[in-house]
């Protein structure tokens, strides 16, 4: 049984109460509905109850469904997100690269003058 941490946070928070207000209300600690909330940690089914019944809920309004679940990308998604960001690396590094070349032709042109134009 897995909880909706989203469902769980927005009715908690709909309900005006605290982390630490629903913990004591269902006997659990502040730490395990942040852990809940935050999808680190899966409450027992009995502890899950006890939130629901403090909530004034019904259990189901707290389950996850499957669509509540991430769907992770493609690995064409992943090539794609990744051509994306090379093509954005390549064209800063491209930029850089001009910054420095300007650079380094206005050091030597200083470098001239000081040296009264002789190279």
């Amino acid at each position: 049984m897995r909880v909706n941490r989203h469902a769980l946070t927005e009715i908690r928070e709909r309900s005006g109460w605290t982390k630490s207000r629903l913990a004591a209300e269902a006997g659990t600690s502040r730490g395990h509905i942040c852990d809940v909330e935050h999808g680190r940690r899966q409450p027992s089914a009995e502890t899950l109850s006890r939130i629901a019944a403090a909530l004034k809920v019904p259990l189901a309004s707290l389950l996850a469904t499957p669509s509540d679940e991430p769907v992770p990308p493609t690995i064409e998604e992943r090539v794609e997100f990744l051509e994306l960001q090379m093509e954005v690396a390549c064209s800063t590094l491209d930029a850089t690269l001009a910054e420095l070349r300007a650079f380094r032709a206005e050091v030597r042109e200083a470098i001239r003058r000081v040296n009264g134009g002789a190279d």
